[in-house]
């Protein structure tokens, strides 16, 4: 069963999913530009560093909740959730393993 928070994150993914990458698949897919205003937008939402810890700057969610938005923004536009998810695994590495000063930056 999910939490009310997990539920909520999965509700805002889907949203933007539904209204913001999945109407522009196909230009996105012609175009084979960077969708950066997309990524400015789910970085809006929250949708980004989901497992940084609370006293790092991060929410500090679990692996389902980061599951719950790669499902629904895979939903809307598969190549935007994989960048996601690359952006997700930098931030989890730089939180295990880097230093003071690669956090800060």
């Amino acid at each position: 069963m999910l939490t009310s928070i997990q539920l909520q994150v999965r509700d805002t993914a889907r949203r933007y999913a539904d209204d913001a990458s999945r109407p522009r698949v196909e230009d996105l897919d012609r175009a084979g530009e960077f969708p950066e205003d997309l990524y400015r937008e789910m970085a809006g939402l929250g949708l980004f560093e989901i497992g940084v810890p609370e006293p790092m700057g991060g929410p500090g969610f679990d692996t389902v909740t980061n599951a719950l938005i790669m499902e629904e923004l895979s939903r809307g536009y598969a190549s935007v959730a994989g960048q996601r998810g690359l952006i997700e695994l930098v931030s989890t590495l730089l939180v295990r393993h880097g230093s003071g000063e690669q956090r800060a930056r």
